[in-house]
């Protein structure tokens, strides 16, 4: 949820959090504590919320409390007002809905559902909140959430989930909860917390959740997409992503081995599916569970397949920081370079372009001078990394914002490299900013730092020569 509120830039916005109450007096957490550490989780990066801590009750206070008290009519700190301000209720208690014995699979209501082996006694809770207007104290209308969980107070072995629904779709946020109330009622706070922060600030919040995979509608576009590839598609399919999540190391050829079925074996048995080593529906459900998402209009798309041409293209990304599926990510990349002139003279500029052979890559590029000074060129921050294909080449510069001027004659090089990954940070944490002389004598010395650095990840290396006359 972080990152996307990050994307969204929504800015920063001061919140205070009301007493969540229980009239039931048997939940017994703290779920205005929870609350705020779901906003503070939600703010590492983005900065997008800022709860207000003042307590008004004078049975609560404490030493921060009076000491506020203190200081406030002096002018000494001030506290800024909160433009939102969250309230809800534990709106229900359940105690003993479900007394079960051995294995089982129980559901309380659409919003909730419950697995679990042992004795049993569960219990059920709803949990409302809402966000208003601080100064006004109105309550935003359809931005609220109220969900559901059951948990077990006694037994073993218990799996719980709540649940939003959207569009006919449902999405869970899922946890062993064996440990009862606590642990239960924490997970229906960041459920609830997620989606009341996703509708303010109308980013896709789903995104951050779990598809639940029984969903009817969920597994006929599965099986639609299965059905939809031929028997050699399929093999291809599994080996290459079997291959990415580093179960299999074979060849992409589209037939069977002993190799691949142990692999799939492997990975059937991961997931939890009946370890066969054979391709069926069940496996190609449990392949793709991270690499579905969700769009706007609440419809299934495939993502994180292969890379997207823009780099900036999170939508395309697996779920969970999972590798890319479908893409060989162990063939070598051909980097072709052209410089934009046959002859150079003192004082021309320098301009190169660069391609690569494949559909997605990343490229680092170092100009060493006449005087045997080498620097980065690219990325810089006037050029930030970008992905490049077969079908995109890259220039350095390609802008007027910066120049590259050939000072003195002698001999001069450009080297570049090409990655299926990001390069930019690890070049920036081994080597700093862009355009710093670096530490090397020469480009052959460079060349092995730059092996020690990416190892296997550096998948192409180009260089040409050119003299300045």
């Amino acid at each position: 949820m972080d990152g996307l509120l990050r994307q969204s830039n929504i800015g920063e916005t001061v919140v205070a959090v009301k007493n969540i109450k229980d009239p039931s007096g048997k939940a017994g957490v703290a779920a205005g504590e929870m609350i705020m550490t779901a906003l503070s989780q939600m703010s590492k990066t983005s900065g997008a919320f800022k709860v207000a801590d003042f307590e008004v009750d004078p049975l609560k206070q404490d030493t921060v409390q009076t000491l506020t008290n203190l200081l406030l009519p002096t002018g000494a700190m001030q506290i800024p007002a909160p433009q939102l301000y969250i309230s809800g209720a534990v709106s229900y208690v359940d105690q003993s809905v479900l007394r079960k014995s051995n294995s089982i699979g129980l559901s309380y209501s659409e919003k909730a559902e419950l697995g679990a082996s042992g004795d049993l006694m569960t219990t059920a809770l709803g949990l409302e909140l809402h966000i208003g207007d601080f100064l006004t104290r109105t309550l935003y209308p359809g931005i609220d959430s109220a969900n559901e969980i059951v948990a077990a107070t006694k037994g073993l072995g218990i799996d719980s989930g709540a649940r939003i629904n959207k569009t006919g779709v449902q999405f869970s946020l899922e946890r062993n909860l064996s440990q009862g109330l606590g642990g239960s009622m924490r997970t229906l706070v960041e459920l609830g917390t997620i989606e009341l922060v996703g509708k303010l600030s109308k980013v896709p919040y789903w995104q951050c959740l779990s598809l639940d995979q029984s969903h009817p509608e969920f597994q006929r576009q599965l099986l639609d997409w299965y059905d939809s590839m031929g028997e050699s598609s399929k093999m291809k399919f599994f080996q290459t992503g079997l291959k990415n999540l580093g179960y299999y190391s074979g060849n992409i050829n589209g037939r069977s081995s002993q190799e691949f079925r142990q692999a799939l074996s492997e990975f059937q048995k991961d997931n939890k599916a009946t370890p066969s080593g054979f391709i069926n529906f069940e496996s190609y459900e449990r392949l793709m569970k991270n690499y579905v998402r969700v769009d706007a209009n609440g419809n299934f798309k495939k993502v994180g397949l292969e890379p997207s041409n823009d780099a900036d293209d999170k939508d395309n990304e697996p779920r969970e920081g999972y590798p890319y599926l479908n893409s060989d990510k162990d063939s070598p990349i051909n980097v072709g370079m052209k410089l934009n002139k046959s002859a150079y003279r003192k004082g021309d500029n320098l301009q190169l372009e660069v391609d690569v052979d494949h559909d997605s890559a990343y490229l680092a590029c170092f100009y060493e001078d006449a005087k045997k000074s080498i620097t980065q060129i690219y990325p810089n921050p006037m050029q930030k990394e970008g992905m490049i294909s077969k079908n995109n080449s890259l220039k350095v510069p390609n802008s007027d914002a910066f120049s590259i001027s050939l000072n003195e004659k002698g001999k001069e090089s450009v080297m570049c490299m090409a990655s299926y990954y990001s390069v930019a940070d690890k070049l920036t944490d081994n080597f700093g900013e862009a355009f710093n002389p670096l530490k090397v004598k020469n480009m052959n010395q460079l060349s092995e730092q730059l092996k020690s650095i990416f190892g296997e990840d550096l998948k192409g290396v180009q260089t040409v020569n050119y003299q300045v006359k």
